[in-house]
């Protein structure tokens, strides 16, 4: 369990549990994005998940091995962009990020790059990840992907997360 003391020391803004619907879905004095970042949020109680699960969310848990899989990831993240909600990849307390790169470029070689970069939505990138089997729902010709509405969010509770993810991202902590 972490200290406050190790929350105060992460770079990024602090906020408190109930604030986490305003500040990270809602966004609503767009600090999350005029950053141009991803938020991450490191919930040091883990409380966050559980609020998260149960909102109109398409989640990830790392430590899932179905969840995990690569076809699992990819139609959650399409899903998500489809329907225009957040793709939460929930790390727990682990350091999970280059294990779910690696299962990321399983679909797509360097996805997880282009979605912390946001280039996956450049030319509609992420159209080549709906394959013909996919279903109607998910033929972008019938009816358009809600991509402006579509949020990345990657959740730890690990009292030190990954330095790499902190500079790529727009660190939330909650206190």
């Amino acid at each position: 369990m972490a200290t406050g003391e190790d929350v105060d020391n992460l770079p990024g803004i602090k906020i408190k549990l109930k604030d986490i619907g305003k500040v990270v879905m809602d966004d609503v004095h767009d600090k999350v994005k005029e950053s141009g970042k991803w938020p991450f949020v490191v919930d040091t109680v883990g409380q966050v998940s559980t609020f998260l699960k149960y909102r109109d969310t398409n989640m990830i848990n790392c430590l899932e091995k179905h969840d995990m899989q690569p076809e699992t990831i990819r139609m959650a993240l399409i899903g998500a962009m489809k329907f225009g909600k957040p793709f939460i990849l929930d790390m727990n307390e682990a350091d999970m990020f280059q294990a779910c790169a690696d299962k990321f470029d399983e679909i797509q070689k360097g996805l997880i790059d282009a979605l912390l970069d946001k280039s996956i939505f450049k030319d509609e990138k992420y159209l080549s990840l709906v394959k013909d089997t996919d279903g109607a729902d998910y033929d972008p010709g019938r009816s358009p992907y809600m991509v402006d509405n579509f949020k990345f969010v990657i959740l730890t509770t690990h009292s030190r997360p990954n330095e790499n993810l902190l500079k790529r991202t727009y660190p939330i902590s909650i206190i």
